[in-house]
Parts: structure tokens; C-alpha cells; sequence
């Protein structure tokens, strides 16, 4: 292109020698003079915008140091823009034209900018009050409501009342952010918080009611007459007749394997006294059996007593613990014996308990051990 640069002077002025001066955002000069010549008698003066790069340029018009006009150009490094909008966009009007931007030399695709500023909600008053902002026309409805209650006879219908109020909107603080998109209130999260801000509002009082006085003895009467149901109804609730079968599992289709039961039952021991008598732990008689002969082998010739196989008699007798007894056992009414009190206890209530008694008949008394000692002494 050419011709960027132009002065539209007064009539007077035609016939100047014009010069234009081209300057950065810092004041410096770019470039010499550029003559402009001027078109006819009109006292309009152009010329050719020197190479530079993309920018916005200060212009400045001269005849001799006469600073005739200035302005500012915005040059793309081949031709002046405009930044008001004089651009031709008709070619951004299709998804197809927008999608047909290019991608190379630095141009950047604004395809997903443009479907994302597309993708705004843009609110008017209209959208708010469509909504489920829409407060005063619910509050408006039901005051027209309280006010056609019929109070014949004293008896209130109360119908259009709980019309109007199932009518209100239920709004929650997430569909308040949704509908405003303020930016002072997306931080308010609770009740007490979205209160104290649209108590702000500087045109609250349009959402209130008519200030005409409204009797809302039938609504309160209403109101408490609703079910307040205890834990004690619900239950009854639950509970009456076969109201609870309602609830219950249909196990008609189940089937229990008791094999694993019947293997582990199988698998107890079943303890016989045979087999207490048989068993090295518990095998008390045998080693009273065998203390009884050690005991009997003690000389008794000489002053002297030799007690070594006593002492290895008692050494060798079985040191049985509660646990090993239980390990022994099987009775269900020895589960629950932890100490050697209540062991002993248990066994002494055993009805056959004199058979685990060693046979200590041939084993003479401490009177009959003490005259036999006496009489051997005296004889020797």
C-alpha cells in the first residue's frame, strides 16, 4: 500500500510544502522526512509510510517549523489497522472461516478462544428472573394467596397457601453462584454468608412482600400440624403386622453347606479316660507308682538315709500347667479353669477320682518309720 499518511488542511493552507515525521513510543524519530504532495488545490497532502515494523507509530505534519497537525498510526509492517473495528471480519462469521485461521508465522488460532467466549452466559434481568432467583414472584403469589383465605365459620382453608408455598423455589448456594456471576460473592459458601450479602443488595427491598399485614395464624397452624414422626412411630411403623417383610432378605433360595461343621466336630478329640491314663502328661499314677517302689528300696539297715531315689522319684513326676490340662480335656465345664485352685477343684469333684490314688498300702507310716529306726538304733 501507499499513501498512509495524510493531512486534511484548511482551504488557506493549499499550495505548502508539507514534510511528515514518523516517531517510536519513546520519542525518536524513525526514518528522514517524508515529503507529501498534495492532491489538486484541496490542501490534502499524503505520503508513503516508511519500513518499519508492526506497532503504533506518532505522526507529525511540517511546513517548514510549522507543526501543522499529529496523530497516531498503527501499522502491521505492511499496512495501517484500525483498532476501532473498521477491520473487515465478515470472514470470522462460520465455524468454517474460524477454523480456516492460520497457524504458522506467529498467527495465532483463536478457534478455542472464541468458542470458549461463545460459551459464556451471558445474564440479563430476564435470565434472573426465569430462574430459581425468581423470589418475588413466589413471595408476591403467595401473599395473593394468604389473602384470599376464606375465615367463614372460623374455619381457615389453607389450600392455596400450601400451594403457593410448594411453589417456592428451594434455591441452594450452588445454584445462587450459578445464576450470579458476581465476583464479591463467588467466596460465599454458607447460609449466614449469602444472607449477609444479599442484605447488601441495594434493591432488596423489591424482593419483599406487600407490606399489607398478613395473618399467618393458618399457615403456623399448618405448619404444626405437620408429622413429626419419633424413633418409637417409626419403629411401630416398621414393625406392625408384616410391614417388616418388606425389608427382609428372601433367603428361599439358600442352601447351607455344613460339611466344613461336621469335619471340624469330627475332627475334636474325644477324650476317654483311657486315654488320660495313657497319656504322658497326665500320667500322675504311674509316677506315684513308681515313687511308692523308690520309697520301699530305701535302706533301712544303717542310721543312715540314703534319699537320692526319692529325690529322682519327685524329679520325675510330670509338672503338668492349666494349659497342658486344657490341651488334655475336651469338658465344656473345664474351658473356664485358668488357675491351679480352680483345677484342683475341678478334679476333686471327679467321681472316680480315687483310681488316680497311688497304692501307698505297703508303705510304712512316720510312726512305723520312726520305731523301726529306734528299735535298730537301740540294737546296735
Amino acid at each position: 500500500m501507499a499513501n498512509e499518511l495524510n493531512f486534511y488542511g484548511d482551504l488557506t493552507q493549499t499550495g505548502l510544502t508539507v514534510v511528515a515525521r514518523v516517531y517510536d513510543s519513546s520519542g525518536v524519530q524513525e526514518g528522514g522526512d517524508v515529503d507529501c504532495f498534495e492532491t489538486g488545490s484541496l490542501a490534502i497532502y499524503v505520503g508513503n509510510m516508511p519500513s518499519l515494523a508492526a506497532g503504533q507509530y506518532g505522526v507529525r505534519f511540517f511546513s517548514g517549523s510549522t507543526l501543522l497537525s499529529q496523530g497516531v498510526i498503527n501499522w502491521d509492517g505492511t499496512q495501517e489497522y484500525d483498532l476501532i473495528g473498521a477491520a473487515d471480519v465478515s470472514s470470522l462469521a462460520t465455524a468454517a472461516a474460524v477454523a480456516a485461521i492460520p497457524t504458522t508465522d506467529n498467527v495465532a488460532d483463536l478457534a478455542p478462544v472464541l468458542n470458549a467466549i461463545a460459551a459464556l452466559n451471558d445474564l440479563s434481568v430476564a435470565d434472573v428472573e426465569g430462574s430459581n432467583l425468581a423470589k418475588e414472584a413466589s413471595l408476591t403469589a403467595l401473599a395473593t394467596a394468604v389473602g384470599l383465605i376464606p375465615t367463614t365459620d372460623n374455619v381457615a382453608d389453607i389450600a392455596p397457601v400450601l400451594t403457593a408455598i410448594s411453589g417456592l423455589n428451594d434455591v441452594t448456594p450452588a445454584e445462587v453462584r450459578a445464576a450470579f456471576n458476581d465476583a464479591d460473592f463467588q467466596d460465599k459458601n454458607t447460609e449466614a454468608e449469602i444472607h449477609a450479602w444479599l442484605d447488601t443488595y441495594a434493591n432488596k427491598d423489591n424482593w419483599k412482600a406487600t407490606a399489607t399485614t398478613v395473618d399467618l395464624t393458618p399457615v403456623l397452624n399448618a405448619i404444626s400440624g405437620l408429622n413429626d414422626p419419633t424413633a418409637q412411630q417409626i419403629y411401630d411403623l416398621f414393625t406392625t403386622g408384616t410391614n417388616e417383610d418388606a425389608f427382609k432378605a428372601d433367603t428361599s433360595g439358600l442352601s447351607v453347606d455344613l460339611t466344613p461343621v461336621t469335619t471340624a466336630i469330627a475332627a475334636l478329640n474325644d477324650i476317654s479316660v483311657a486315654d488320660i491314663e495313657a497319656s504322658s502328661v497326665l500320667a500322675k499314677e504311674a509316677t506315684l507308682t513308681a515313687l511308692a517302689a523308690a520309697v520301699a528300696l530305701i535302706p533301712t539297715d544303717v542310721g543312715t538315709v540314703d534319699l537320692t531315689p526319692v529325690l529322682n522319684a519327685i524329679s520325675a513326676l510330670n509338672d503338668v500347667t492349666a494349659a497342658e490340662v486344657r490341651v488334655a480335656f475336651n469338658a465344656a465345664d473345664f474351658q473356664d479353669k485358668n488357675t491351679e485352685a480352680e483345677v484342683h477343684a475341678w478334679l476333686n469333684s471327679y467321681a472316680n477320682k480315687d483310681d488316680w490314688k497311688a497304692d501307698v498300702t505297703s508303705v510304712p507310716t512316720a510312726a512305723e518309720n520312726a520305731d523301726e529306726l529306734l528299735n535298730r538304733t537301740i540294737c546296735n
